[in-house]
């Protein structure tokens, strides 16, 4: 079973969770028109989420559930709300897996919640006593945080990724000092998206000296601490940080864990795509050394080569049929090409600035990039491709 509710108050990102739940049973979300961009007014309120199209659309509410039944004897999906689906395994008709089902639902979404708090004493407080919070299920998700926090010395709790979350561990248990983790503060007191900084406990040594109490990638000469936030158990993430931590490790002859190394990023090989040997191949000695002009099949298109291909030109075909003036693109890597403008010396006619008059000025213009009032170099006069005569 999945479930997913359909915030009361906007929330971005349950609001992607619910559309690409039912994106996995065939229904395609409805999104609403966004009026500000078009009428400068504000954009209407979305009450309510619509899971398909025609009659057949699942209208969801705000504050509503979206359950998934993968199991015969249910339907596919349905929408309940919150007070129904609180109470769905409260009855005896309910299966133990039935029951075990909608808790880890409850669990996922107690987690989802209590997972961008950032204080312990936030889960102490009586708000989580009562309504949804009351039921056992999130009653226990509730416990097994909070034990987590006090059991580790913290007051925030994130999800990161285990094997990070497993190595810091392990470096912080080698470490010769007691170093705390603490995210820095904003300018209004957010530790959102901030850096997590390491902060030791007593002054001590790397290549330098470090405060105890502050960061280690700030200056011993600072006067004024970083603001940081609440402790987390979250591993640091600041680089600066995390060199100091490896040099005082060092200092005392230890070694951290450091991250595998990122795989090698992807090289753009789409500059070198297309068939090994052309039909027809023209040098251009004018552009320079290398520079060379080639044709495989297609007996409209030339590209350009010079270590790699730069760019190909196009015969420009109108709407009667007619082949007129030359278009050329420009590449500027990653499979992408850049059309590019015909210079005003070059121009197929007077009003076309975006066709080029011959092969030759378009082959210039995409080898030299040249000003939009450049006059036309002397080759290109009479230089003319060789025929496909295949």
């Amino acid at each position: 079973m999945l479930a997913v509710q359909y915030p009361a108050e906007p929330d971005v990102v349950r609001e992607v969770e619910i559309r690409g739940l039912a994106r996995t049973v065939g229904l395609t979300p409805h999104v609403p028109f966004d009026y500000t961009r078009f009428s400068g007014g504000r954009n209407l309120l979305d009450r309510a989420i619509l899971l398909g199209e025609g009659r057949e659309a699942i209208r969801v509410p705000r504050g509503h559930w979206f359950v998934v039944h993968p199991r015969p004897g249910k339907p596919l999906f349905e929408v309940l709300s919150d007070a129904v689906f609180r109470g769905a395994f409260a009855g005896a008709d309910h299966t133990v897996a039935g029951r075990r089902a909608v808790a880890a639902a409850v669990a996922a979404e107690a987690h989802y919640h209590l997972g961008r708090e950032i204080e312990l004493r936030y889960l102490d407080a009586a708000d989580h006593t009562s309504g949804m919070w009351a039921h056992p299920v999130m009653q226990a998700v509730i416990a097994d945080i909070r034990e987590q926090l006090r059991e580790r010395d913290a007051e925030l709790w994130e999800a990161v990724d285990p094997g990070e979350q497993q190595r810091w561990d392990r470096n912080r248990a080698v470490l010769p000092i007691i170093v705390r983790v603490r995210p820095e503060a904003s300018r209004h007191g957010g530790t959102h998206g901030q850096a997590r900084h390491a902060v030791p406990d007593t002054d001590t040594r790397g290549s330098r000296r470090h405060r105890g109490g502050r960061a280690l990638c700030e200056s011993a000469s600072r006067p004024a601490p970083m603001p940081l936030g609440p402790v987390t158990v979250a591993p640091p993430d600041c680089p600066r940080c995390l060199t100091h931590l490896r040099r005082i490790a060092e200092r005392h002859g230890l070694t951290l864990e450091v991250p595998p190394a990122p795989p090698p990023p992807h090289t753009d090989e789409s500059d070198k795509a297309g068939p090994q040997t052309p039909s027809v191949a023209a040098e251009l000695a004018d552009l320079g050394e290398g520079w060379r002009l080639v044709q495989y099949t297609d007996s409209d298109r030339w590209w350009l080569q010079h270590d790699r291909i730069r760019g190909y030109i196009h015969r420009y075909t109108n709407l009667s049929g007619n082949k007129t003036g030359w278009e050329a693109f420009q590449f500027i890597g990653h499979g992408r090409y850049r059309h590019l403008d015909a210079t005003s010396a070059a121009k197929h006619r007077p009003n076309s600035s975006y066709l080029w008059r011959s092969v030759a000025l378009a082959v210039w213009g995409i080898a030299t990039t040249p000003r939009h009032d450049t006059p036309n170099p002397t080759w290109t006069r009479s230089w003319r491709p060789p025929r496909n005569t295949s």
